[in-house]
């Protein structure tokens, strides 16, 4: 039935619940605040004094221009330090394949010194594709 009289009791038994849900979380973030203070301050550097930040506009990019920024957010004798880390796990298998390829090089090519650098020895191998490719110019 459209406009019952239990239709008020219902809203105002929501609002009820949402007030007393609204109090009890602030009073227990206020009861919180002041044990994660005190934990914060019992804790060692440099986890203490340490904060991510992700997503950095590409004008802060560089450690200088980080700081600059935390110092004019906050003070200049608040900030330590600032530095900017970036991704470098594909960085690291580029080095990581390009060093084998030098260690590589280096043994065919102590290989072929042995030889006298006698052309008809110089170090080949075979492609993926069934051709032999020179190992040293490769």
């Amino acid at each position: 039935q459209q406009g019952h009289w239990l239709h008020w009791v219902y809203a105002l038994v929501v609002w009820y619940v949402v007030v007393v849900v609204q109090m009890t979380v602030y009073e227990a973030q206020a009861a919180f605040l002041p044990r994660r203070f005190k934990w914060l301050r019992t804790m060692p550097e440099p986890r203490s004094t340490t904060v991510l930040v992700e997503n950095i506009p590409s004008e802060r990019r560089s450690d200088e221009e980080l700081r600059r920024f935390f110092c004019e957010l906050f003070s200049e004798e608040k900030v330590k330090s600032a530095y900017i880390v970036k991704h470098t796990g594909r960085l690291q298998e580029a080095l990581a394949r390009k060093a084998a390829a030098e260690e590589a090089l280096h043994t065919v090519t102590a290989d072929w010194e042995r030889t006298g650098k006698d052309p008809a020895q110089r170090p080949r191998h075979l492609t993926l594709t069934g051709q032999f490719m020179d190992s040293i110019e490769f």
